[in-house]
């Protein structure tokens, strides 16, 4: 079996180096798809505001540089600029595509765990994995709930894509970011948790990175002065930008890293007293975060549960 990657490569570089080095042991091809441009789709600003600040010098210079294939290209969405990499993955005969971006990691136990899954059960049209999400260091993980009405509470939620098959179902693509034309509930599970660095950026950085992604269009009004700035591990609630109560809170992270991560460099973050006035516009909000979730849920509506990534033990 050929097995791929894909990493979508903007504003990254400092962990591209690092992830590559984590997935190339495991892997025939590291496809590094490069656009100099950010998404329209999802902010029609985006393209006036911000361009990719990575080097594609970085990524030429790995030791794994025999393994890379960079595509450059500029895409509308999300979804557009992954199926482009499929399409050339099909095309050399590469039978599974791991998503990997630039700031998810395994331990090399779970990546090979992950490998031996699906060589074990083929025939799967995708596999997702489950994963831990940093909050603005290595040191702080998000919180949230086992499912809606639980009272248990975990760090570990579901990645919504960890590999496609594309030996197997030819029809096979991205419809919305990550998401695939195949229901969830003909995907399989495998058991290597992914370390995702989600949230892990200078004050700079992450506000380029709301106004880019293909999120920008959903990022609660706010968010980044009450629960980025305004962060207090001890108070802060409802941190998620765009649903907020799906992580109810962060807490310290006493697990092991993986090695490419050991060294990783102090970021430049703020951080803001909310005075008395302040908390109780954010407490507001909360409640208001609180309503729009419970209403999807009580809705039905599981694309919007797939989207933020539910919690579950």
């Amino acid at each position: 079996m050929k097995f791929g990657v894909l990493m979508l490569y903007f504003n990254a570089e400092r962990t591209i180096s690092r992830c590559i080095d984590n997935c190339a042991p495991f892997v025939n091809t590291i496809y590094i798809s490069y656009s100099p441009e950010p998404f329209s789709k999802y902010n029609s600003r985006a393209r006036e505001l911000h361009k990719n600040q990575s080097s594609l010098e970085v990524v030429k210079k790995s030791r794994y540089s025999n393994k890379i294939k960079i595509i450059q290209g500029v895409w509308d969405s999300e979804e557009d600029q992954r199926n482009a990499v499929v399409d050339l993955a099909r095309t050399d005969g590469i039978d599974y595509l791991i998503v990997q971006d630039p700031d998810e990691f395994y331990l090399p136990e779970a990546y090979q765990k992950n490998i031996q899954g699906i060589l074990q059960q083929p025939a799967y049209p995708f596999y997702y994995v489950p994963w831990i999400n940093f909050w603005k260091n290595l040191q702080t993980v998000a919180v949230g709930r086992e499912n809606i009405w639980g009272t248990k509470k975990t760090i570990y939620s579901d990645c919504p894509n960890f590999a496609i098959n594309l030996r197997d179902f030819p029809d096979l693509k991205f419809v919305d970011k990550r998401g695939v034309n195949a229901p969830y509930n003909q995907c399989l599970k495998l058991n290597g948790l992914c370390y995702h660095l989600s949230y892990v950026y200078s004050d700079t950085e992450l506000q380029t990175k709301i106004q880019t992604w293909s999120h920008s269009h959903q990022v609660s009004a706010n968010w980044f002065y009450y629960k980025w700035l305004g962060f207090d591990r001890n108070r802060t609630r409802f941190i998620h930008p765009i649903a907020g109560p799906s992580w109810l809170k962060a807490k310290k992270f006493l697990g092991v890293l993986p090695d490419e991560l050991k060294d990783f460099p102090r970021l430049d973050q703020k951080s803001i007293q909310l005075n008395a006035s302040e908390r109780v516009k954010e407490w507001i909000l909360d409640i208001a975060l609180l309503a729009q979730y419970y209403w999807a849920k009580t809705k039905g509506n599981i694309a919007f549960a797939l989207k933020i990534g539910q919690f579950k033990s």
